[in-house]
Parts: structure tokens; sequence; C-alpha cells
């Protein structure tokens, strides 16, 4: 009998240390922080930052430190009436191009604002005049194909019939130069709300190096050249693509958050996460949330074309803003205004081989014990 208990007790220590090696499915989001209408949001290894609120003042960046503990970053300055309800998004500095690192970067209407890393000073960091009041997109050049410079999109254009798109890269002097226009409409519900955007990897043929932006309300996948030339990708359901996220090949985890992709959710009130093993092996590939679908799409080169797919369906909110972690990008304190950054410890650094250890231990353990009992 104790034989028995001998070999069931090693067979759910096994279990138990297989457990803490197995990697989760692709597809694992799960609940964050609670944020009030969040919009924009950015996340650097030691900080991430909401702004909110989506319908009135006052304007906020909000802090959430890696356990979801949330506090005011800074404020912004307040926006009239006619410009409400305005989504305000942000981007976070790598330190490239000039522009400090660490700094952070918003969108309000025609102003872009600068926010200093411990968010105490908001100054003015430039203005570009045909900016609309809201949805206007925001990022930075990781790759060098537009010289390391701030790219900022025109957003709801859809409020006047025949307005264009606009792309614009705006230099660490607040220099802004106009890089492409994406043609008007006949009608507003048919014009270009460029948001979301990205600066592609070289790996993801044949855009590599180019902006890619999401048109909200057409549908359309874009890739702009450094040259201006705009050329579709492709197109989804309308009113859908909200943002665009290139995977790191280096994935790692916000901190000890267990969140490598953040969604902001703005009709439940959310922040939500999906940890670093659900893109293992994505590398170099697109997510592009759908704001009015619940579902997260794929967009992965072949080296010639450039294939869709779905990743995530079902989530229980509309998708506003995202941010991935990106490790091979330099941030400048592992302390954040708002909350204590929580360092990954030698324990969970070991872990996968001390349960590896252990497993070992046990078979030995066991080889030895029935060894001794042998008649």
């Amino acid at each position: 009998m104790k034989r028995v208990w001998i070999l069931v007790t090693v067979f759910l220590g096994s279990l138990l240390a297989l457990s803490s090696l197995a990697p989760a499915l692709a597809g694992n989001p799960s609940f964050f922080a609670p944020v009030t209408d969040p919009a924009g949001i950015a996340v650097s290894r030691f900080v991430l930052l909401v702004t909110h609120p989506y319908w009135t003042n006052p304007r906020e960046i909000l802090s959430i430190d890696d356990l979801g503990h949330v506090t005011l970053f800074a404020t912004l300055p307040d926006r009239v009436s006619t410009d409400l309800p305005s989504e305000e998004l942000i981007a976070i500095s790598p330190g490239l191009g000039g522009f400090p690192a660490g700094f952070v970067y918003v969108t309000q209407g025609k102003n872009i604002m600068q926010v200093s890393p411990s968010g105490s000073s908001v100054t003015l960091f430039a203005t570009i005049p045909s900016l609309p009041p809201s949805h206007n997109g925001i990022t930075f050049d990781h790759v060098g194909t537009f010289g390391y410079d701030m790219i900022v999109t025109a957003g709801t254009s859809a409020h006047t019939t025949g307005a264009s798109g606009e792309i614009w890269r705006v230099n660490s002097a607040g220099v802004a130069t106009l890089i492409a226009t994406v043609p008007g409409c006949p009608t507003p519900i048919t014009c270009p709300i460029l948001e979301g955007v990205e600066v592609a990897p070289l790996s993801f043929a044949p855009y590599g190096g180019q902006i890619i932006v999401t048109s909200e309300n057409t549908g359309e996948v874009l890739a702009v050249s450094a040259s201006g030339v705009v050329t579709p990708i492709t197109t989804l359901p309308a009113w859908g693509p909200e943002d665009v996220r290139f995977i790191p090949s280096d994935p790692c985890n916000f901190g000890r958050s267990g969140g490598m992709f953040f969604d902001s959710l703005y009709d439940a009130n959310a922040v939500w996460k999906f940890p670093q093993s659900d893109f293992v092996g994505l590398g170099g590939s697109a997510l592009i949330p759908d704001e009015y679908t619940h579902t997260i799409r794929l967009l992965t080169s072949t080296g010639g074309g450039i294939t869709v797919t779905t990743f995530q369906t079902g989530l229980p909110g509309l998708q506003e803003g995202s941010t991935i972690v990106d490790c091979t990008v330099p941030s400048p304190s592992p302390v954040p205004v708002g909350g204590t950054f929580h360092a990954v410890d030698n324990f969970e650094l070991l872990s996968p081989w001390l349960a590896v250890i252990g497993l070992v231990g046990c078979i030995l353990t066991t080889a030895v014990v029935m060894r001794k009992r042998r008649p």
C-alpha cells in the first residue's frame, strides 16, 4: 500500500512541476485595471499610461503599475465643449531621433502635448493646424525609415465631406512635415479616419519599414512609404480597425502584471491584458483590434504578401486603444510615478528550471525507494 501512495505522490508532484512549464494557449485575455472611459494607452517595460475620459473634462493621464493600481499621472488642458467627446492618443518616447527617452506625447486636436517622465510638467510641443479635434494617432519610428521621428495621423476627417486623411512626421524640434494624404470622399461616412499607426519592422515584407495605418470607418489597412506612396494592404469590415500594434521579436510582460498586450475597453470602463505566452512565435506580425466587432485580427507577412487571420473574438467591450510591451526599447526608470514597479525576482526567473529539478528529484527518489523495497 505504501508503494501505491509513493507512486501517487510522485505522479501528482510531476503534474505540478510540468504545469509551470506548459505555455498558455493563444488568446487568453483577462481584466487588468478599472479606468473610466479609457481611450489612448501606451506602455514601456516599467510604466503603463492611459488617457481618459472620452466624454468630459478634466482631461487626464492615468498611471497603472504592474499590479493594476491606478493613480493620476498628469492633467492635460481642458477641451472646449465643441471638441468633446474626444479621443486623445498617447505615445512614450523610446529615446531615438533626438527625442528624450521616457517623455510622453499626447494628441489634443491640432496640438501635441509633451509630458515629463514624472508627469509634473505638461507643455505644448507642436501644432499642426489641419488636424481635427479628435482621433489623431501618434507613434514613434523605431525602425529608422522616417529618421526616428514622431508619426501623427489625422483622425476624424469624416466630419467634412471631401476631407482627406493626413500622415505627418514631426522631428524632435517640433517641426511637422506632411508625408502623404489619403484621398477624400463623396460623403462624410466614407471619409478616412486615420487613427491606429505604427512603423512596420523590416521583416514585414513587402511593407517593411513603411507606416501602417488603419482607417476605422472604411475598414482599410494602408501602407505609406517614406516617399509618400500610399498602398492598400487589405480591407476589413467597415467601422472596425481601430489600431495597429506589431508584436516584437523579443516578447516580454509588463513587470509582474502577467500582461504583454493591453487593450482599453472604453464602454466596459476597463483595461484588459493578454499574456506574453499568447504571442510566442508571432514576432513581426501585426495585431489589428476591431472596435465594434470585439475582434482582434492578425496580419502576417508571407514574404511576398500579407495574410489576415482572426486572433481573438468575444472581448467584453469596444476596443478604443491598444499597446504592447517591447523590451528592446529602453525605459528611463524602473519606478513609475503613482506606483511601485515590482521587478521579476530570481525565483520567478528560475522557476522553470526548479520545476525540472523537482521532477527529476521525484523520479530519482522513487527509484531509490522502490529499489530498497524490492524483495
